[in-house]
């Protein structure tokens, strides 16, 4: 291990100096429309080059125009409502250049051939003036989050797309910290905001200090860690944690990102397990030329957690490839309870916690794309990371605990692109990934040094075919079929005991079938039905361990006037057992008599069950299943323009039934899980296998002869035991009901010379209830202590004008109360207001000027504290879970270009 050790922080200490010694940084001017929206264009005789830039800044896309090409080009005059695609075929119109579309929406400039394909050049819906290109361009179909066809949007579905500008301007400087910032995602679970867990939370539970990696997940509705599909560019990434039940989104890094799409419905029909409450793709840059180089200073006004960012990228676009590489150095301090008056009553003179841990990251991405044939293309990317953390506790009883785990990963995805004709394309690829993890716990006051080797695999294959099948009246019926087959493997060992904790495997094969009917559109439509479209899809996977699985998806989507769509879909989906899970060796157990346990905490027994002995289990159960669901969702869009003026709305409602969820048996009110068999005045309100009260010595020896059981008998003798309590054991006993409303709006303004963007995002619960376990009363957990709020919002407003950008944001969590008893303790709401400016100098023909964008950030202006919470559990004054102990944040960032 020593080894290891010295080879991986040698490796670290040289990447960190030399991203520090040659990179300075920001990336990027915050955005004014999407590439998808039509806002209004005026654009002046002028060099090619630059009316490029101004349509990639406008719309949010990267243009990529090689100097070569449009050196010495001018542009007409062009005006209208256009779309990022119509701006860009128009101001090449003349030139002999042509452009393709990337499968990430970017678009790159070229020379026009021979052989370019004739595809019918993008109308706008509303245009003053119209100049058609001279030539056909040529243009890439991608693929959308939420489906497998090609060309065409999930839109019976809630889908949030996030782009690269969104990402700078949110002044975030990770992955993690950016999705916090969406209200639709809960900030419990798994996170490094809660590195001694969240209460009640397995996947955060399994994150902590010895236990993980201290990793950040994606945590749609708040539904856990675990109920969130996460993709790398499309592809499935290895699983993290102290069970393997998330993927670490932090480490990925922000300044690698493309775009960031969430899909707000169930997808196991698209994409299999996992895609409970959603998916989120992480969208990879992979079209750039050049090299930039930036550097990020951060540091909160009060207490340390002084962070650094360095991030170099290259590329070269070279017509039938292109090739990206990029490097970032991420470093962050502790920040110590002592510097927080909230955090600080609870720590003992001379001895504090950590509120958030120090971190030391490494990430490199490698991405490239080559034309082999005419119809034929090669893609891959990469991502390797490597992280190392700390984190200390206070411990009365000890000397303090330190957690210091190393965490790294590896990714690779490749895949092979046939465009069989004109509407048929067929793709092969696979991906390999891998996290390990290092995870160590030391206190020496009570001889605790455990250092765990925790590592997970994952390997796939995936074929699929999508197309044309016929054309209706109101458009192409499209197909695509397909299916993968997934290799996962999961292990963990203590290696000072050299005992293993956790080992397990699967296999999956799964096929899938997804249909698109257009029943009315463009050349069929009637007064009232602009558009209706059905879409529908089905996935079936079989589990070499526990069986198989069918779950379809119908989505219907209506469009009466132009301006507005009405949505909905109804899917099932389900997550499969973690890994971590199946194959624990987990189990412990507590031996002592009735009277033993009344002595931890009093609950007035019968004494003639005194001397009873009874046998505590804790851990995994040795038959867990998979978790079930079932989402509706309906939703209203619009969208209007007015030239100067956009605006685009919409409310979406969702339903989610999570069922069969693994948990422990709890019920409000008891204190603890020992005093289940005496709690009840009827033992069969219990669910089924809870309690045992009348053990025979077999039953109790079938316990103690289980691999791997820890047994902490304290002096009683465990084969006396005549009572079995399973009541810690994790099995499939809860189920969540959650429901609500989602709100977004988004408008542009020209004023002034430049535009204004008025945005608000936001969700209200309606219902976030919990049973659990069968039998139990519905338990409602909305406006809870470490549950969800019942209202969040993140509203912005934004200013750009020629280099410069700025906008301001409002964060909202509403208030609520510690348990749903109105006379328990209010928790108060929070608001805070984050604000980010960015000048970017563009073209310059000063060597140092040019291509130099400079950027600077505060969030929590106000330095609000979060709301107090008087809470032994976590031993921190705040709700880890719905509050952040940061405080006013104000960083700096500088990019270049060469």
């Amino acid at each position: 291990m020593t080894t290891r050790h010295l080879s991986r922080r040698a490796r670290k200490h040289f990447l960190s100096s030399a991203a520090i010694a040659v990179a300075f940084a920001l990336t990027g001017l915050p955005a004014t429309a999407s590439a998808q929206e039509s806002v209004r264009v005026d654009i002046e005789a002028q060099p090619l080059g630059e009316a490029l830039g101004d349509i990639g800044n406008r719309f949010r896309v990267t243009v990529i125009a090689p100097d070569a090409l449009v050196q010495g080009k001018t542009t007409p005059p062009i005006s209208g409502s256009l779309t990022a695609e119509q701006a860009i075929a128009r101001v090449l119109s003349g030139s002999g250049l042509t452009y393709r579309r990337t499968r990430n929406g970017g678009f790159i400039v070229q020379q026009q051939t021979a052989q370019a394909k004739p595809v019918q050049t993008p109308r706008p819906a509303r245009v003053e003036e119209t100049v058609e290109p001279e030539e056909p361009v040529e243009m890439e179909m991608i693929i959308v989050t939420g489906t497998n066809i090609r060309g065409i949007a999930p839109d019976s579905s809630p889908l949030r797309t996030f782009n690269r500008a969104d990402v700078v301007a949110s002044g975030e400087p990770t992955t993690q910290d950016f999705i916090r910032t969406i209200p639709q995602n809960f900030n419990g679970g798994a996170t490094d905001r809660a590195p001694g867990g969240v209460p009640g939370d397995s996947g955060s539970f399994f994150n902590r200090f010895g236990e993980g990696s201290f990793g950040s997940s994606v945590n749609l509705r708040g539904l856990g860690s675990g109920a969130t599909l996460v993709l790398l560019n499309g592809r499935r990434q290895p699983l993290a944690g102290g069970i393997g039940d998330f993927v670490d989104i932090s480490l990925i890094p922000a300044t690698a990102i493309e775009r960031v799409e969430v899909l707000l419905d169930g997808a196991s029909s698209v994409y299999g397990a996992d895609a409970v409450a959603g998916v989120t793709n992480f969208i990879l840059r992979d079209e750039f030329d050049g090299v930039e180089a930036s550097f990020r200073f951060g540091v909160p006004t009060q207490g340390g957690f002084e962070e650094y960012r360095a991030n170099l990228v290259a590329g070269h676009n070279w017509g039938s490839g292109s090739f990206v590489a990029s490097y970032e150095f991420f470093d962050q301090g502790a920040l110590d309870a002592l510097d927080r008056d909230f955090s600080a009553q609870f720590q003992e003179p001379g001895a504090s916690s950590t509120l958030i841990p120090s971190q030391e990251r490494h990430s490199v991405i490698v991405s490239g794309r080559q034309e082999i044939a005419s119809n034929l293309s090669f893609d891959a990317d990469l991502l390797y990371a490597e992280r190392d953390s700390s984190f200390t506790a206070f411990n009365p009883f000890g000397d303090g605990l330190t957690s210091d785990p190393e965490t790294d990963t590896l990714s690779i995805g490749a895949g092979l692109e046939w465009e069989i004709d004109g509407n048929w394309f067929a793709r092969f690829g696979g991906t390999y990934g891998r996290t390990n993890t290092l995870a160590e716990r030391v206190d020496p006051g009570n001889g605790i040094n455990d250092l765990i080797d925790i590592s997970s695999d994952l390997a796939t294959i995936d074929a699929n075919i999508s197309g044309a099948l016929f054309t209706l009246p109101g458009g192409d019926v499209k197909l695509a079929v397909g299916g993968q087959v997934r290799l996962e493997d999961f292990f963990s060992i203590e290696l000072n005991s050299d005992s293993v904790r956790r080992d397990a495997d699967r296999e999956v094969y799964a096929g899938f079938a997804e249909v698109f009917v257009p029943i009315f559109g463009t050349s069929n439509a009637l007064p009232g039905i602009e558009r209706l479209e059905v879409s529908a899809s089905v996935r079936v996977e079989d589990y070499s361990d526990f069986g198989s699985t069918t779950n379809p998806k119908v989505g219907v989507l209506w469009q009466p006037v132009e301006q507005v769509r009405l949505r909905g879909s109804y899917s099932t989906s389900f997550r499969a057992p973690a890994l971590g899970l199946i194959g624990a060796r987990d189990l412990q157990a507590i031996v002592g008599s009735v009277a033993f346990f009344d002595g931890f905490e009093p609950f007035g027994f019968d004494p003639s069950l005194a001397d009873r002995v009874v046998l505590q289990l804790f851990g995994t159960g040795s038959s867990i299943g998979s978790e079930t669901s079932r989402t509706f969702t309906a939703g209203v869009d619009f969208e209007q323009d007015w030239g100067g003026a956009r605006l685009a709305a919409s409310v979406g409602w969702f339903d989610i039934a999570f069922e069969n969820r693994v948990n422990e048996f709890s019920l409000p009110g008891l204190g603890s899980i020992s005093l289940v068999p005496f709690a009840f005045d009827n033992p069969g309100v219990l669910p089924p296998g809870t309690v045992v009260f009348d053990a025979s010595p077999d039953e109790v020896q079938a316990i103690l002869d289980t691999p791997g059981l820890r047994t902490f008998a304290f002096g009683f003798d465990p084969t006396t035991a005549d009572i079995i309590n399973f009541a810690g054991v994790s099995r499939n006993l809860a189920s969540t009901d959650v429901s609500g409303l989602d709100f977004q709006l988004a408008s542009q303004f020209d004023v002034l010379r430049g535009q204004l963007d008025i945005g608000f995002n936001a969700t209200l619960l309606t219902e976030f209830q919990t049973v659990p376990a069968p039998g139990q009363e519905t338990i409602d957990v909305l406006d809870t202590l470490y549950n969800p709020a019942d209202f969040n919002f993140r509203a912005n407003v934004g200013y750009s004008t020629g280099p410069i950008a700025a906008n301001v944001f409002v964060n909202f969590t509403d208030g609520y109360r510690f348990t749903a008893d109105p006379g328990s303790q209010p928790v108060d709401s929070i608001t805070t207001v984050d604000f980010s400016f960015v000048y970017d100098f563009g073209e310059k023909s000063s060597v140092f000027l040019d291509e130099l964008s400079l950027g600077f950030f505060v969030t929590n202006i106000f330095d609000e504290d979060p709301p107090f919470v008087d809470d032994i559990r976590s031993g921190v004054g705040f709700d880890v879970a719905n509050g952040s102990p940061l405080g006013r944040f104000i960083a700096f960032e500088i990019t270049k270009g060469f």
